[in-house]
């Protein structure tokens, strides 16, 4: 468990978004560590909020056993202590800025929730906290708060009940001493040799692949990973930062995709750039032209998609779109892990030539097959 810590914290950009949800299982079936993990993933997600994965990962565990996080130091490991205070300072400062995105705030939406039945002083806060996005752009995020602030009006006596800790899954408990356990004990180099011990050996391999998402190799079966075990431990010991001579892995180049013009309506015209940044990442520049004589004001561009994929926007790069082929653009971002079939929906409004608020609603589908 600390070996996938370490390629969480130092390599957190590389792991899958579907990932994140082996670790957290992993994580629950190791009650005896709770203390451990639950500190060294709040001191990493303190100081660094730029990986997701890492945030998402770090948010539902302090949202499951922040109790024990503030219970005072634990065995293993430097010791801390830690206020509630503290606790809710970083989860508001995840789901407050502009660094994470929506799926992340979503996970440290529902932590601050969990956190309100396992903190003593700090309940009416994170109230105030969810309070604050039941109005919202993004759709899942609006909805939870809603539910969340109707569970703390009006079903306040049942709360304790509906957010109790995950169970602990006893059959897939590992055994109470492993390879991977020695590594709290040793230093550089044992980490090392324990590593390529690791790999070597099937059982812990598998659930190390799995859980980094398939990062250094998949296989069906022991047999067809130990035949060629070396690029594996090579790369493993690249995203923990230590020496080794296998060069780094490729980046990703982007892909350009055809445009789709989304809207054409009312001297409106909107066009959606498409750009692969990743395998289910999708960045689309959304440009929208004014081929009015008159300047459109109060301009503001909504988007939807299914739930399955998830969507962030930034803000659009003016509110008001001048007249005779005046144009403003608005980056959106796309992240379909399961590939399913991308449909969105737009919302836009404005105000023109000194005319009440105008509204166009228009529903796209014309997307490429591939992505």
């Amino acid at each position: 468990m600390d070996t996938i810590l370490k390629v969480l914290i130092n390599g957190g950009h590389y792991v899958r978004d579907d990932v994140v949800n082996s670790i957290t299982q992993s994580i629950s079936e190791c009650p005896e560590m709770y203390a451990f993990i639950v500190q060294k993933l709040f001191l990493a997600v303190r100081d660094d909020i730029s990986q997701q994965p890492l945030v998402q990962v770090a948010t539902w565990t302090i949202g499951e056993y922040g109790d024990i996080l503030v219970a005072g130091p634990c065995d293993i490991g430097e010791p801390i202590t830690v206020s509630e205070k503290e606790v809710v300072d970083v989860l508001e400062h995840i789901i407050t800025g502009s660094v994470c995105n929506y799926s992340s705030k979503n996970y440290t939406l529902n932590a601050l929730m969990k956190l309100s039945t396992r903190l003593n002083t700090e309940s009416e806060r994170i109230q105030q906290i969810i309070s604050c996005f039941t109005i919202n752009t993004d759709v899942e995020l609006q909805q939870r708060s809603v539910e969340y602030r109707m569970i703390f009006k009006r079903y306040d006596t049942m709360r304790q009940a509906l957010l109790e800790k995950m169970p602990v899954n006893v059959n897939n408990q590992k055994p109470a001493t492993t390879d991977q356990d020695n590594l709290l004990d040793g230093g550089h180099d044992d980490m090392v040799k324990d590593i390529k011990t690791a790999v070597s050996n099937d059982n812990e391999q598998d659930s190390l692949l799995n859980l980094i998402g398939g990062l250094v190799g998949e296989s069906n079966n022991g047999a067809a990973v130990q035949a060629n075990p070396e690029p594996a431990s090579d790369l493993l010991m690249d995203l923990l930062g230590l020496d080794t001579e296998t060069p780094p892995a490729a980046v990703p180049t982007k892909q350009a995709l055809p445009t789709v013009q989304a809207v054409s309506k009312q001297g409106l015209i909107v066009t959606l750039t498409l750009e692969s940044e990743d395998v289910g990442r999708l960045r689309v520049t959304a440009e929208s032209r004014n081929n009015t004589s008159t300047p459109m004001t109060d301009y503001v561009l909504q988007a939807a998609v299914p739930k399955s994929i998830q969507i962030s926007l930034d803000p659009a790069s003016s509110s008001t779109i001048g007249a005779q082929g005046g144009t403003v653009t608005q980056n959106i971002y796309i992240n379909n892990p399961t590939k399913a079939n991308l449909k969105m929906r737009l919302k836009i409004t404005f105000s023109s030539g000194g005319l009440p608020a105008q509204e166009i609603q228009e529903t796209v589908s014309s997307f490429p097959i591939s992505f």
